[in-house]
Parts: C-alpha cells; sequence; structure tokens
C-alpha cells in the first residue's frame, strides 16, 4: 500500500480545500552555553518546540465564493479544531495567521490561502469544555424551523386545479408511504410500532384538511420523522434518516407549461425538501447522540453525513442554504471535540495466520481481547482465522 492509498481530503474543522503546499517546523528549546578560550560549549534542552505548520490551500470552482466562506469561518471559530493534510495524520491546532488572495480571470476564478497552525496544547484546559453535541442540536432545531416556515411560504393550493390537488394528495400519500417502509423494519417494541402507525393514518384521514394548512401539515410530517427515536437504536436510526434523504429521487418531472404546473412543481420541490431537509437535521441530531469506539469510526459516520449535506446544498434554497451549512459546520466541531482521545484503527500485515489469543496478547498484552480482533475482523473462529493481508486493530485511547 503506497502513499496514494493513505492520501487523505484536506480539511479544517469539516471545511475542505486543496493543498498545494504543506510543511510542518519542530526543534529543540534550551540555551546555547560557550566559554572564554574553549572551543567547545554546551547546549541545555528545555524540551520541543511546539511544531508550526504552513498550508498553502486553494478552494475553487463555480462555488468558490461559498467554500471561501465557510473555510473563512472554522478559521475565525476561537479554541483548538481538527487539521487534516492529504499526506500526515489529523493533528489538534490552533490557528495562528492566515491571508487570502483571490483570482479572477476569463478561465474562472478561486481563493488561496496562506495559513499557519500550532499544535494545540495536550494539556486540560481548567476552562469549561464547550458542549458540541449540544450545538448539533440546536443548527438542526434552527435548520427545522426555518425549513417548516418555508415550506408554509411555498406550499399552496389556493385556487389550484383539481389536479394539481389530487397530485398533492397523492404525494402526501407517497410521504407517509416512505415514513411507513421505514418503521416496518423495527422489531419488538411493538406497542410503539402500533403508535406511530396509528399517526400514519391520522395524517391521511386528515389530508383534505391538512393540504389547505401548510404550516400544520409540515410539523405533522416532521413529526414522522421526529417519532423514529422511540423506535430504532442510535446506529439504526442515523441510517433510516440517511434512506430518507433519497426520498423521491426517482420522481418524474413535472411540467411547467402552465402557471398551474408552475405552482404543481413548486409544492412538489417544496415536500421533497420538507422530508430531505428534515431528515439531513435529525440525522445530525442522531450523530451528536452517537458513541464511537475509535476515531475512525467516528470520521467514518462524519464524512457520510457530510456528503449527504452537500448534496443537500446544491439544490437548497436560499434560506436554508446557511442552516445547513451551521449544521455541517457544527458536526465537523462536533466530531473532532468528542474524537480527539478516541483511539484509532491501525492495520498491520500479517503473511501467515495465528491464533487471535496470540495477536491480542501481542498487540494489546491482554489474550482475552481476541473477541474484539475477531469482531473487527469478521474472523470466524479466533483459532483458526483465514490468511488476511492484514488485520486491523484498536490502539490504545490517546
Amino acid at each position: 500500500m503506497g502513499w496514494l492509498d493513505r492520501y487523505r481530503p484536506a480539511s479544517f474543522r469539516g471545511a475542505r480545500f486543496y493543498v498545494q503546499e504543506h510543511s510542518k517546523a519542530g526543534g529543540r528549546r534550551g540555551p546555547d552555553n560557550e566559554f572564554p578560550q574553549k572551543d567547545q560549549g554546551s547546549s541545555q534542552d528545555l524540551g520541543g518546540v511546539t511544531p508550526t505548520f504552513n498550508v498553502t490551500a486553494y478552494v475553487i470552482g463555480d462555488d468558490y465564493d461559498l467554500l471561501r466562506d465557510l473555510l473563512e469561518r472554522a478559521l475565525e471559530q476561537s479554541g483548538p479544531g481538527q487539521l487534516v493534510v492529504p499526506t500526515r495524520a489529523p493533528e489538534i491546532v490552533q490557528v495562528r495567521q492566515w491571508t487570502v488572495h483571490e483570482r479572477l480571470n476569463d478561465e474562472g476564478a478561486y481563493a488561496e490561502f496562506s495559513i499557519t497552525f500550532k499544535r494545540a496544547s495536550r494539556q486540560k484546559s481548567p476552562a469549561v469544555r464547550r458542549d458540541t453535541a449540544a450545538a448539533v442540536r440546536k443548527a438542526s432545531e434552527d435548520g427545522q424551523e426555518e425549513e417548516a416556515a418555508n415550506f408554509e411560504e411555498t406550499f399552496s393550493l389556493l385556487e389550484a386545479a383539481q389536479h394539481v390537488i389530487d397530485s398533492a394528495k397523492a404525494l402526501i400519500e407517497d410521504v407517509t408511504a416512505a415514513y411507513e417502509s421505514v418503521a416496518s423494519a423495527v422489531k419488538g417494541v411493538v406497542a410503539q410500532v402500533e403508535s406511530y402507525q396509528r399517526q400514519i393514518a391520522q395524517i391521511k384521514a386528515d389530508v383534505q384538511n391538512l393540504i389547505n394548512q401548510p404550516a400544520l401539515l409540515a410539523q405533522r410530517i416532521m413529526d414522522l420523522g421526529r417519532k423514529l427515536k422511540g423506535l430504532f437504536s442510535v446506529p439504526d436510526l442515523f441510517a433510516k434518516y440517511r434512506e430518507l434523504l433519497d426520498f423521491g429521487s426517482d420522481r418524474p418531472p413535472v411540467s411547467q407549461a402552465t402557471p398551474q404546473g408552475v405552482q404543481q412543481a413548486k409544492n412538489e420541490a417544496a415536500m421533497l425538501a420538507l422530508v430531505r431537509i428534515s431528515s439531513a437535521f435529525l440525522a445530525g441530531e442522531a450523530l451528536a447522540d452517537m458513541q464511537f469506539e475509535s476515531i475512525d469510526q467516528a470520521e467514518e459516520f462524519r464524512d457520510l453525513l457530510l456528503s449527504d449535506i452537500d448534496a443537500l446544498l446544491e439544490t437548497a434554497p436560499d434560506d436554508l442554504f446557511g442552516r445547513l451549512q451551521d449544521l455541517r459546520a457544527t458536526i465537523a466541531a462536533d466530531i473532532a471535540a468528542r474524537s480527539a482521545n478516541l483511539s484509532k484503527i491501525v492495520e498491520i500485515p500479517r503473511e501467515n495466520p495465528r491464533p487471535l489469543l496470540v495477536e491480542a496478547w501481542d498487540f494489546h498484552g491482554d489474550a482475552l481481547r481476541y473477541e474484539e480482533i475477531q469482531a473487527r475482523n469478521n474472523v470466524p473462529h479466533p483459532g483458526f482465522p483465514p490468511p488476511a493481508a492484514a488485520l486491523r486493530f484498536l490502539t490504545d485511547a490517546r
């Protein structure tokens, strides 16, 4: 496995950028002593110099200005944050100085950043630690409120033709079917599932009234997403919310050749956004509630949702664009803070298989940890592991 296989996308506090070049400077501290009539002096070693990182980063493309703003916001936040450069392990650093230069020409535009970071102190700070998970929940709540207001403003059946009304009813039927399908995967908790199904049935029964009350319709549909919390474990809940992000992706486009068609298209777009964007905010809350075994696991879940949010940003209404960006930034900050002291998974080449009791003793000094090695590597029998190019181990927490 070469360095390209270990290449990482560059980011700071979750704000992505490209790297043109980067450097790291370090050293040792202490005075140098020189004496009269002596050819040799002495040096005192008082410890290492805090490493400094200089990064030349740039953002480019049609949305370079939005990416620039996102990186600037990350750089302007107080406190340490996680820096990822392509060929080094992630570091928790403090921003020391940065400048940005923008270039505009006939071929396009981009912003180039020159940034100096310093490794953050590993000593415990006496300051109260910020509840980053609570910040994610607050961003989610604010975003859902904004989404409901956006739906109320956009969805309308005033003076609508019958076929537009029928289309709206059919779409609500599809929405409830999607949530019902998600809930059908629940095993056990029969009473809670039955309660959830009654809630869906009530929306279907009230559909004639709800289509004329967009604010109430939005709340009833968003409640279906919130009530899923009582049905699934946190990891499963996160996966179910991500399933709903694709709701309606296979629907054919609505013809907008007439004013009625234009409103029908607006109604459908508002409904799809309601389900998808509210699910993204709720997935953020689920991620904030999740406990992780390792840095790798935390970053894997983070990257899944940040990728989903990036896709939503491409079509998000203007008033929700900023809310989704806030969610993205708080998720990145939360995972960086909560994973800072977690263990890391490493892969160690193994030419010849050995019993996992031996592997556990050699790596952890504890043979009883063979079960976690077995689970992490999907080994059928701990005494007879199949040949593998490498085994994955969990390092001790930092």
